[in-house]
């Protein structure tokens, strides 16, 4: 995981674990984590939205942009705060794995604008 892909996440955490008021949390580089509601934090990258999270939700979106950068910043927090999904791409098209596909390996495609809703995995969950 990159550097900036390791603030953003302890960024997230941060957001999800404690009472961190709203505001911005991050700005590293392209990417910047907000809080706009207590326990919920939003991603950006390059001034677009591409995730939101909570303690039971992680909705992520490759916003119209199938890069790699994009798909790093959103498999970094896929990793983190799901229970093994994660985005590829296969001839310029977005595909999604699920945790449940086994040994499929051909994924699941999905729009690049698409947002994907999954639930939050649970050792990412935060204790009501």
């Amino acid at each position: 995981m990159r550097k900036i892909e390791q603030q953003m996440v302890a960024a997230v955490r941060r957001v999800l674990e404690s009472d961190v008021k709203v505001g911005r949390i991050l700005k590293s580089g392209n990417t910047v984590v907000e809080s706009h509601v207590v326990g919920r934090a939003s991603v950006y990258l390059f001034g677009h939205l591409i995730a939101t999270l909570d303690a039971n939700q992680v909705n992520v979106t490759l916003a119209g942009y199938n890069t790699q950068t994009t798909r790093s910043r959103v498999n970094a927090l896929l990793r983190e705060f799901t229970s093994g999904y994660s985005v590829f791409s296969v001839a310029s098209w977005p595909y999604y794995r699920a945790p449940d596909d086994g040994d499929d390996r051909r994924g699941h495609p999905f729009g690049d604008r698409e947002w994907l809703c999954l639930p939050a995995a649970q050792a990412a969950k935060v204790a009501a």
